[in-house]
C-alpha cells in the first residue's frame, strides 16, 4: 500500500495520473514555453493548497500582485478572496535580490516569507533568476543553494512542495533544472495538419508511476485548465 503523502495539484484529472498528486516536500517543475499556462497550472496547485487549510507563498519575479490577480481572475481565480482566507502570501521580488540574499549566504528574503512558514510553494519563474549566471556550474550551484534556502522555509522539520514554473526557449536549455528537480511536468505545442494543440506530458516523477504520454489541454475562461487525459491527438 502506498502510505507516501501527497498533495493535490489542484486538478483532479493530473492527480489521477500521479497516483493521488504530488510527493509532499519534494520539488517539481513547469517547463513551456510563453503562452501556455505555465502560470495557470501553478495557481491550481497554490489555490488547492489554499483550499485544503494549507498556507502557500506565491513568489512572483515577474507580475505585479495587481496584475496578476487581474489575469488569473480571467481564468476563474480570486486572489483576494485568497489573502484574506491568510492562508495565501504573494510575494513580489526581484531575481537580483535573490541573487544577492544566496551570495550573502542568508536563509531570509523577507521577513514576511519567514513568518509564514509556508506549506506549498510557488516560484515563478526559475528562469528570471538562472540567467544572471554565466556558467551551466554556476546555475546549477545557485539553483541548489535555492532548493535548500526554500526548504527551510518551513515550520520545523515539515518541508514545503515547491513548484517552479521554468521557460523554455531557443537560447535557454532547462537540463539543468530537470536534473535537479523530482517531478517535470512539460508543456508545448504540437502542429498536426492545421491543427495545432496545446500537450502536456510528465517526463520525470520520482516515487510515481506514469506514462510520459501526451495529453491535451486547453485553458477556459472562468475555468482554467483543462487537462483531457485520454482525448486523441489528431495527426498523431
Amino acid at each position: 500500500m502506498d502510505d507516501i503523502k501527497r498533495v493535490s495539484t489542484g486538478l483532479k484529472t493530473l492527480d489521477d495520473v500521479l497516483e493521488g498528486g504530488l510527493i509532499k516536500g519534494d520539488f517539481y517543475i513547469i517547463t513551456g514555453g510563453p503562452g501556455l499556462g505555465k502560470t495557470t497550472l501553478a495557481m491550481h496547485y497554490a489555490i488547492a493548497g489554499v483550499e485544503e487549510g494549507e498556507r502557500t507563498l506565491y513568489i512572483s519575479l515577474d507580475e505585479e500582485p495587481i496584475k496578476m490577480a487581474r489575469n488569473m481572475a480571467r481564468v476563474g481565480f480570486n486572489l483576494l478572496k485568497a489573502k484574506e482566507s491568510g492562508k495565501f502570501l504573494f510575494f513580489k521580488t526581484d531575481p537580483y535580490k535573490i541573487k544577492s540574499v544566496l551570495e550573502k549566504g542568508n536563509m531570509i528574503i523577507s521577513d514576511r516569507v519567514e513568518n509564514f512558514k509556508p506549506e506549498r510553494i510557488v516560484f515563478d519563474s526559475l528562469t528570471d533568476f538562472a540567467v544572471q549566471f554565466e556558467s551551466e556550474s554556476k546555475i546549477r550551484s545557485q539553483i541548489e543553494r535555492l532548493l535548500y534556502i526554500t526548504h527551510s522555509w518551513g515550520e520545523g522539520d515539515e518541508k514545503p512542495t515547491v513548484l517552479f514554473t521554468v521557460d523554455q526557449t531557443e537560447d535557454y536549455s532547462t537540463q539543468v533544472e530537470e536534473f535537479l528537480v523530482d517531478g517535470v511536468i512539460k508543456l508545448r505545442r504540437i502542429q498536426t495538419g492545421k491543427e495545432v494543440n496545446k500537450t502536456l506530458q510528465i517526463t520525470k516523477m520520482r516515487g510515481t508511476n506514469f506514462k510520459p504520454t501526451l495529453m491535451l489541454y486547453n485553458i477556459k475562461p472562468g475555468q482554467g485548465f483543462n487537462l483531457q487525459p485520454n482525448a486523441p491527438i489528431m495527426g498523431l
